[in-house]
């Protein structure tokens, strides 16, 4: 069959028509995407609700802006953002560089995730956030049983002469005696507030400490709360151990070395200028080099805010998203103190200020400050 000229040209307008239009759908597709984004079939224009909770929202022209909602703070400022497959990536001035993942969840909506979870709908947010909400009242309700059947029986000091001993109620704290100190032992009882602090009341006196029990190498290790004696005790054979104040660590090396305990309290202990200056020591010498802080349990490079650099020559720098400062600092210790170990003096130009602090015994060295609205430091 021969076609004519004139069914030629109604073919050729046709295949005009319909590359037009394939030509239109991939603009308009490219434009729903911000536009920047080729090979992206994922459109996240619009505002999008997280279990921070904040808001943020992006727009066509490939931009990001961060929002309170819902009671919190925004966690992002503002810049511009682009897709690459299913990575989103935000760059802004305050914010410098954030990788986000575009994903689906088990309902089949696209869920925003990263530091936190984005979801499309307010609804779909709040009914998140009221899960975790739930999973943390169960995991909170869980930490007291679960750290008392975990601290119960005997633990042993890292050098050997102390043990403590822990009931459900109470523990007790025994030193086997030495030719300087004679055999002692003392009695308290205990209750557990979090997986960081527990009630301890003697002779009818209560007060709160801060304690620590993580495990490392196979073996489990107790910060105690009363530096009576001993601070850091384990259950098994250590092949490395941590100081009670987190500030050193020692091989146990050959079968039999010893090893030895920084005690931070002077509780109990005759000589109190001996362990002031053991603990000066160790705290000086583990301050030095760069601390990162976080607001977050679990650091990570995205969740760094303010930075803080101990030098060897008395001096400091600090940094976060708004202020940087320079200085000279000094540190005072008190091995009376269980909480607060010791305190940092910082003074820049003409303005001193006083800052104290306790290192933790969980790798890595964690050090919390007594600033309320300050992070958790990690020692880099």
């Amino acid at each position: 069959m021969f076609q004519t000229k004139k069914g030629k040209i109604i073919i050729a307008v046709i295949a005009a028509v319909l590359l037009v239009v394939a030509i239109v759908v991939v603009i308009l597709h490219k434009a729903d995407n911000g536009g920047s984004n080729p090979g992206s079939s994922v459109s996240i224009v619009g505002t999008w609700y997280s279990d921070k909770p904040d808001s943020m929202t992006f727009t066509k022209d490939g931009k990001y802006q961060g929002n309170s909602w819902n009671g919190g703070n925004a966690w992002l400022t503002s810049g511009s953002y682009s897709i690459d497959g299913s990575t989103l990536t935000l760059s802004g001035d305050l914010d410098g560089k954030t990788t986000l993942t575009i994903s689906k969840g088990a309902d089949g909506k696209t869920i925003i995730s990263g530091k936190y979870n984005y979801y499309s709908t307010e609804a779909d947010a709040k009914s998140k956030i009221a899960e975790n909400k739930n999973q943390q009242s169960k995991d909170e309700a869980n930490i007291v049983p679960n750290t008392v059947n975990k601290l119960l029986g005997e633990w042993t000091s890292l050098d050997g002469t102390t043990t403590c001993t822990f009931t459900e109620k109470s523990f007790t704290i025994h030193f086997k005696g030495n030719s300087a100190v004679a055999e002692d032992s003392q009695y308290y009882e205990y209750e557990i507030v979090s997986d960081t602090q527990m009630k301890v009341t003697q002779s009818g006196k209560t007060s709160t400490y801060t304690y620590s029990l993580y495990d490392k190498d196979g073996v489990t290790y107790f910060v105690s709360p009363i530096k009576a004696y001993a601070s850091t005790y384990t259950k098994g054979s250590a092949q490395t151990t941590s100081s009670g104040s987190g500030t050193s660590s020692a091989a146990a090396g050959t079968s039999g070395a010893t090893v030895k305990d920084t005690v931070i309290s002077s509780v109990k202990n005759p000589d109190v200028s001996s362990y002031t200056d053991e603990q000066a020591a160790a705290v000086a010498a583990a301050l030095l080099g760069t601390w990162k802080g976080t607001f977050d349990e679990t650091p990570n490079a995205d969740s760094v805010y303010w930075t803080y650099t101990f030098n060897a020559d008395g001096t400091y720098s600090f940094s976060n998203s708004t202020a940087n400062e320079t200085g000279t600092y000094t540190v005072s210790n008190d091995p009376n103190d269980n909480y607060y170990h010791s305190a940092l003096n910082l003074k820049t130009g003409t303005e001193t200020k006083t800052v104290k602090f306790y290192f933790t015994g969980k790798a890595p060295i964690r050090m919390i400050t007594d600033g309320k609205n300050d992070p958790t430091f990690v020692k880099q």
